[in-house]
């Protein structure tokens, strides 16, 4: 909804800035919500843990690419630079 939401001609529209701020607050909720199932079941080594829901991995995968996007875009990587 929030990339059919996006002002796209205008990229530092007030609406894009409030969109960027919700995808950080859903991305901060997101990675506690994965650091607590990971506290509280464990990562691999027991019958039920994190690792061993493949729902949770999918959850992980999400969360940990939108980190890495956001390190991306943090570092000025979009904006023509390299990011190696």
């Amino acid at each position: 909804i929030s990339l059919d939401a996006e002002d796209h001609v205008h990229e530092n529209s007030r609406r894009n800035l409030i969109l960027n701020y919700l995808d950080y607050a859903f991305t901060g909720v997101f990675t506690v919500e994965l650091l607590l199932k990971i506290v509280d079941l464990g990562v691999v080594l027991h019958e039920g843990s994190y690792c061993r829901d493949i729902w949770n991995l999918l959850d992980a995968l999400v969360v940990i690419c939108a980190l890495v996007a956001f390190g991306f875009t943090e570092n000025g990587a979009g904006k023509n630079r390299r990011i190696l």
